[in-house]
């Protein structure tokens, strides 16, 4: 079964939607490179580990899990979770 293997990241400001980037998993690694566009007109979403530049760049495997901590921090936990 094939699993997904690339996924398009955008983020919804004052109702317009941006087209941020990609991020793709390859060879056990999540690596994500920013849209063109995006590097013009959006904000730096995480200065400190992901470098504002049309650059591929791969996420450390940890503390993550091997995701970017600010996309990493945009998934579902435990708070809320019944039983």
């Amino acid at each position: 079964m094939a699993g997904i293997n690339k996924i398009f990241i955008s983020l919804l400001i004052e109702g317009q939607n941006l087209e941020v980037g990609k991020m793709v998993l390859s060879e056990h690694r999540i690596c994500f490179r920013y849209n063109s566009d995006f590097l013009q007109t959006g904000p730096n979403l995480s200065p400190i580990k992901l470098p504002f530049n049309g650059e591929i760049i791969a996420a450390d495997k940890k503390p993550f899990e091997g995701l970017f901590g600010v996309f990493n921090d945009s998934l579902p936990d435990g708070w809320g979770e019944c039983c």
